[in-house]
């Protein structure tokens, strides 16, 4: 194979993208995500990308090794900080949508932003089970709660 003759061609890149363009595509990414997730447009974008960013964390490291039992313990997690990404958006999106709505569809959107790879399956069987895991989120949260207000209910017996 014959080596590079040693010129060199030099590459630059000039953006005809002015300023206030560039600002009107963020403004549309921005708007989008908020549709994706079902959200009005005039929640606060950058607290909710932040919180969003946070939970985004969580799934790249269960991506490195993926395994069903990571996702399990992950989700209760996730659930965690869904409920209190809710707390900041509520005022906003109360009466248009519901916690646990707004909880699944928040962690549906973080998952499949990043589609993590079960390892063991092929498609369409990887689909159907990440499908059915998703799926019960809901039924997660009330558990979840439903544990929170018992555990509530056996301090205040012990304090009160």
């Amino acid at each position: 194979m014959p080596t590079p003759s040693g010129i060199s061609i030099p590459f630059s890149y000039f953006s005809n993208v002015t300023d206030t363009e560039f600002e009107e595509a963020s403004a549309a990414l921005d708007r989008a995500l908020l549709r994706e997730i079902g959200l009005p447009e005039d929640v606060e974008i950058r607290e909710f990308e932040n919180a969003v960013y946070a939970m985004t964390n969580k799934i790249d490291a269960l991506t490195s090794k993926f395994t069903l039992s990571q996702l399990i313990v992950l989700l209760p997690d996730l659930i965690t900080d869904g409920l209190a990404l809710w707390e900041k958006v509520e005022p906003k999106v109360s009466g248009q949508m519901e916690r646990k709505e707004f909880v699944s569809r928040v962690i549906k959107y973080v998952y499949r932003k990043h589609d993590p790879d079960i390892p063991f399956l092929i498609e369409p069987f990887e689909s159907m089970v990440e499908n059915m895991i998703l799926g019960a989120i809901p039924g997660l949260i009330e558990q979840i709660e439903g544990q929170l207000t018992k555990l509530i209910e056996k301090v205040q017996k012990l304090f009160g």
